[in-house]
């Protein structure tokens, strides 16, 4: 969890410092360990952070390669990096730090942008390389972390959150009807657009190659593939079994505190026994109510009891979530429509004072078709709910289709029936996770879902098939 900024003008003109960095300053309690920022003439990169890995001075940020010519500013955790630290070391890059911030610059040293490829985890990055004179943009596949930017005639701006771009007198922020109309249909702004007309959201899976004077290129380097993979049910448990297992081993990698977030359910019951599985002091946090109809706390409880982790339990008044809602508007960048938001911000802020990571079982029931409305038929409940946008609603044909409440909700199928996916609900759920953790400084990693890809069948009348595959 950290906060990136930065601004390329077109024009040559040198980057406003008091500008970046009262932007920079407007993420800080995405990071509050370290700040920095880094200019050159037209070009400015400015960081918060939130220290995980490497706690040393070597993890701070924008960061350089060693001769200075690749800058990195970055957000978010590549769990497979010691590997890759092995690969490029064996292939004669050195290294002066711990950090996975620099084996990130030292893979596109030796792979171009083609190494976000080989990154196994959360992450959003702006990197300047100085010889080509190009601003790079990037964002995890699934969109776990949240990337903005703004383009105009003279200037393009990027952030982790909304709140950044208001330190720029030269953006401005007007809500955009178009957005405003898809947020009542699909309770929140997806991807690429956001409340403002003039701030899109980098799409998951892809990155944009910015120019100094201002031509913009975007590559789409991962969609969950097209296939439908038939397996035997044991077969396939195992298989889910294992990538769940190695996903959570991964998301254990932290020079800090990890815990879990336990609300007794089936998704999370089942991250923190695979964890518990892997290391014996395992600490939960969990939020109760006063009020009985609500409160599903000692679901918690019995699995804590039964698993034998360290467990902590906030109970909650109704005077405690009057106070809370009032907290919402400030940490929210835009308008989302999610019940969990009050509780989610007292979990995190709880969860804050004893850990800095968290692992949670978000994207569970996007998947798995966790609540019974998953499962209503298309037009008994889809248009309803999830509503329906136009092809190439964003102006980009890669997605155009209907928006369909099937098997599964919120799945994407294209118009010509050649692919269904599951990429823009898990947008919106990672980005509500995002805001409501970064509000408290605390990191949240979703083992369940961000190293696997899973593909749809959605045809109706028939079952889901949904295929793990590694990566």
């Amino acid at each position: 969890m950290c906060g990136i900024v930065g601004r390329l003008n077109f024009n040559g003109a040198p980057v406003i410092r008091a500008e970046l960095e009262a932007a920079r300053d407007a993420l800080a309690n995405r990071g509050p360990d370290d700040a920095g920022i880094w200019l050159d003439g037209a070009v400015g990169l400015a960081h918060r952070r939130l220290a995980i890995l490497d706690l040393s001075l070597g993890g701070h940020q924008p960061m350089s390669d060693a001769g200075g010519n690749v800058w990195i500013t970055y957000n978010g955790e590549v769990f497979n990096f010691k590997e890759l630290r092995d690969e490029l070391a064996a292939l004669g890059h050195p290294f002066r730090t711990t950090s996975d911030t620099e084996v990130m610059l030292a893979a596109y040293r030796q792979w171009g942008m083609a190494c976000v490829q080989r990154f196994n985890g959360m992450f959003a990055f702006a990197l300047w390389d100085g010889a080509q004179k190009k601003l790079y943009l990037a964002r995890d596949r699934i969109g776990v972390k949240p990337l903005y930017c703004a383009q105009f005639a003279s200037q393009l701006v990027f952030a982790s959150t909304l709140k950044a771009f208001a330190a720029f007198a030269d953006v401005p922020l007007e809500i955009d009807a178009a957005a405003l109309e898809l947020y009542f249909q699909m309770l929140y702004v997806p991807a690429p657009l956001s409340i403002y007309r003039n701030i899109r959201k980098v799409r998951p899976g892809t990155w944009l190659e910015v120019s100094a004077t201002g031509n913009v290129r975007e590559t789409v380097y991962w969609r969950p593939a097209a296939q439908i993979v038939q397996a035997e049910e044991a077969g396939a448990l195992d298989r889910l079994e294992g990538l769940l297992r190695s996903s959570i081993q991964y998301r254990l990698i932290s020079d800090v505190p990890v815990g879990a977030f336990l609300s007794g359910g089936i998704d999370s019951s089942l991250v923190v026994a695979l964890m518990r599985s892997l290391t014996p002091n395992v600490k939960t946090f969990t939020i109760g109510f006063t009020e009985r109809a609500h409160d599903e706390s000692q679901y918690a409880r019995d699995i804590s009891r039964h698993l034998g982790t360290e467990h902590t339990q906030l109970v909650l008044t109704p005077a405690d979530l009057l106070d809370l809602a009032d907290t919402v508007p400030h940490h929210y960048d835009e308008p989302f429509a999610d019940a969990s938001a009050i509780p989610t911000l007292a979990l995190a802020h709880m969860t804050r004072q004893h850990v800095t990571v968290a692992l949670s079982g978000d994207g569970g029931d996007e998947l798995f078709g966790g609540y019974p409305y998953y499962g209503y038929p298309y037009g008994a409940y889809g248009l309803s709910y999830g509503g329906y946008y136009p092809a190439g609603y964003g102006g980009g044909s890669a997605y155009g289709g209907i928006r369909i409440q099937g098997a599964v909700r919120n799945a994407e199928v294209y118009v010509d029936g050649s692919y269904a996916g599951i990429v823009d609900d898990f947008d919106g759920s990672f980005q509500r996770l995002d805001l409501e953790s970064g509000a408290h400084s605390i990191e949240i990693r979703a083992p369940g879902l961000p190293p696997l890809t899973y593909d749809v069948n959605v045809q109706p009348g028939q079952n889901v098939t949904l295929h793990a595959n590694a990566r």
